[in-house]
């Protein structure tokens, strides 16, 4: 038996290694006992606390149980006897800015723990490869972008077209993706029976119906998620050389010259993701006059003064920040709300420089929440946020980098 530091350092095998996971002996290194046990050691060492339908949580697992845990899946694979165990739905609520908004809730399908090891092994194997083939406009759950990078493509786009800013949600997006044609995308990226057939099992694929639908909760979700909605709609829309548009997962921005059209792109994209079942949620979509108007993307609350883009905290992200601290406030770990309110100033550097009474706001949050925090400990990281967003912005608007 190994020690538990030679599993952590073990790396999780990916296509740059495997040649773009090709063929048997490649797929046989990446159901590997010790590849599932690293992949084990990772997600709980990213502090994943989530149990699945068997209410285990990774650090439940010791190390004994973790080494038979992965060669028993190993050998469950390889035999064809690998079935994946029934998720646990959980119903988390929507971040949301207004106490009057009504509250909307996301379903998380969270599988077991000995699942989300194959999920992840699979995902960091295939990750890269199907990753490079994506648009440089989708930002989401992609390795090395973001909700930044979009805001630094919008600081850049703005002073070229300032008119209307078009905001669509594709409505309950995992759920919804249509899983046959995906399967088909995978098969011909991968080229590996074996690894295909494994994912359609990840998947829960039903042959005997039209299935649809991922789940918000399983590590390979989000990877193929993008690559449902690449050949769905960013594909589609690259033909069109004069539209500006970002992709956030299922949230899709677009700049038009007028609203006439911005509805024209509204109907056209409505009209394609009909033909994959997938729609536009109605009281998500707007319309805004950039000049002189402000929307909130992705908790960020955005404008246009003089032609440039102006960036504020939305309601949205204080909402969240609020019911996280009322979270650390009914948990067994008050102190977490030290790295709560840290992570959030961090997350939302861009919008520091225009929010000059943020501490004030964050102190007086953390006091309604009968939660002591300390006043140079948030000024630090503001700074902190600020010198971060900075560096970015200035990195990724000198050369033009997504």
């Amino acid at each position: 038996m190994y020690p538990i530091s030679h599993y952590r350092r073990k790396p999780i095998l990916f296509p740059g290694q495997l040649g773009c996971v090709e063929n048997t002996t490649e797929f046989e290194e990446i159901i590997d006992h010790e590849n599932l046990l690293a992949a084990f050691y990772e997600i709980r060492e990213k502090g994943d606390r989530a149990a699945g339908v068997d209410k285990i949580r990774a650090f439940d697992i010791g190390r004994i149980e973790a080494a038979e845990m992965a060669r028993s899946l190993s050998a469950a694979i390889r035999g064809g006897r690998y079935c994946p165990q029934p998720f646990r739905t959980v119903s988390i609520p929507k971040a949301q800015g207004t106490s009057s908004e009504t509250q909307r809730y996301r379903k998380l399908q969270i599988p077991t723990v000995a699942d989300r090891c194959v999920s992840h092994a699979v995902h960091r194997a295939i990750g890269p490869f199907v990753d490079a083939r994506f648009d440089d406009r989708s930002l989401g759950f992609r390795p090395g972008r973001g909700i930044w990078n979009l805001l630094v493509e919008l600081e850049r786009e703005i002073p070229r077209n300032n008119g209307f800013l078009l905001q669509m949600d594709i409505e309950d997006a995992f759920p919804s993706i249509p899983l046959r044609p995906l399967l088909q995308h995978v098969a011909s990226l991968i080229g590996n029976e074996s690894l295909v057939l494994l994912i359609e099992r990840i998947v829960r694929l039903d042959r005997t119906r039209e299935p649809r639908g991922l789940s918000q909760g399983d590590p390979l979700s989000p990877l193929l998620a993008n690559l449902a909605l690449h050949h769905t709609h960013d594909q589609l829309q690259s033909q069109f050389l004069n539209r500006r548009w970002f992709r956030y997962v299922d949230n899709l921005t677009y700049l038009a010259t007028s609203s006439v059209e911005a509805r024209r792109i509204r109907e056209s994209i409505s009209e394609t993701l009909a033909k994959s079942g997938l729609r536009i949620r109605v009281d998500a979509t707007e319309t805004t006059v950039l000049q002189g108007g402000s929307a909130e993307i992705l908790g960020f609350q955005i404008g246009s003064k003089d032609g440039q883009l102006t960036i504020e905290i939305g309601d949205k992200a204080r909402g969240h920040l609020q019911a996280l601290l009322e979270e650390c406030v009914r948990s067994s770990r008050p102190d977490a709300h030290r790295d709560v309110v840290r992570s959030w100033i961090l997350s939302n550097a861009p919008a520091l420089d225009r929010s000059s009474g943020i501490l004030d706001e964050v102190q007086l949050l953390c006091s309604s929440c009968q939660i002591p925090i300390e006043r140079h400990h948030v000024l630090a990281w503001i700074k902190t946020a600020q010198a971060n967003w900075r560096n970015f912005r200035s990195v990724h608007l000198a050369t033009g980098e997504e």
